[in-house]
C-alpha cells in the first residue's frame, strides 16, 4: 500500500511538472535558448519521475545502485532524444537544429513500439527479468518524451506517417499513466504476474 501511495503521489507530481514545464516553454517563446532549456529539462524531470514510478510498480528490489542506474538511464534517454535534431541538421547551432524540415529519427514512435514487442522474444530466449526491466524503463522514457511532443506534432509512426496532434489533457493523462501501462505490459509479456525477488531478481509465481 505504501508503494502504491508513493506511485500515485509521484504520478500527480509528474502531471504538475508537465503543466509547469509547458508554461515555462510558452513564456520563453522569444528566447530559443531558454525555450529549449525549459523543454528539455521538463523531458528530463518527467523521465526521472516516470522511471521511479515504473520501478516501484514492478516491485524491483535489487540493490540501490541498480535502481539509481535505472533512473539515471530514464533521465538520459528522456533528455538526449533531442540530440537527433542536431545530428540531422549536422550542426550544433540551436537555430539550425530546430529549423529542420522533417522529424528526426529518434522521434519515430515506431522505435519504442518495436522495443516493447521485442520484450516477448527476448524473455523466451534469455529469461532475464533484469534485462526485461531495463528495456521496459528505456521504452517508458522514450514513450513519455514522444507523448510530450505529440501534443504539438502527433506521433511519427515511420514508415506509415504521422498521427494528429494529441489534445493537451490527453497528453497529460498519457504521460501520467505510461509507467503503469509499461508495468502491465511487462507483467503480461514476461512473468504473468510474478514478482522480482530481492537482489537475485528471480521470478516468483503467485
Amino acid at each position: 500500500m505504501q508503494l502504491y501511495s508513493n506511485s500515485l503521489a509521484l504520478t500527480a507530481l509528474n502531471g504538475g511538472i508537465c503543466l509547469l514545464g509547458d508554461y515555462l516553454v510558452d513564456v520563453n517563446q522569444e528566447s530559443q535558448i531558454r525555450k529549449a532549456i525549459c523543454d528539455n529539462a521538463t523531458h528530463a524531470i518527467v523521465g526521472f519521475f516516470g522511471g521511479i514510478v515504473l520501478i516501484l510498480e514492478t516491485n524491483h528490489r535489487a540493490a540501490g545502485i541498480e535502481q539509481i542506474a535505472l533512473v539515471v538511464m530514464s533521465v538520459l534517454v528522456s533528455s538526449f532524444i533531442d540530440i537527433d535534431h542536431f545530428l540531422v541538421a549536422k550542426s550544433m547551432q540551436l537555430s539550425r537544429a530546430i529549423s529542420i524540415d522533417r522529424r528526426p529519427f529518434l522521434h519515430f514512435t515506431t522505435i519504442p513500439l518495436v522495443l516493447m514487442i521485442l520484450i516477448i522474444p527476448l524473455h523466451q530466449w534469455i529469461h532475464s527479468p533484469r534485462l526485461n526491466l531495463w528495456l521496459s524503463v528505456f521504452t517508458c522514457a522514450f514513450l513519455c518524451h514522444h507523448t510530450r511532443d505529440a501534443t504539438r506534432r502527433g506521433f511519427t509512426l515511420w514508415p506509415f506517417g504521422t498521427t494528429k496532434p494529441l489534445p493537451y489533457f490527453v497528453y497529460i493523462a498519457l504521460v501520467m499513466t505510461i509507467p503503469f501501462l509499461s508495468d502491465k505490459w511487462l507483467n503480461i509479456t514476461t512473468n504473468g504476474g510474478g514478482q522480482y525477488r530481492y537482489r537475485t531478481l528471480e521470478v516468483l509465481t503467485v
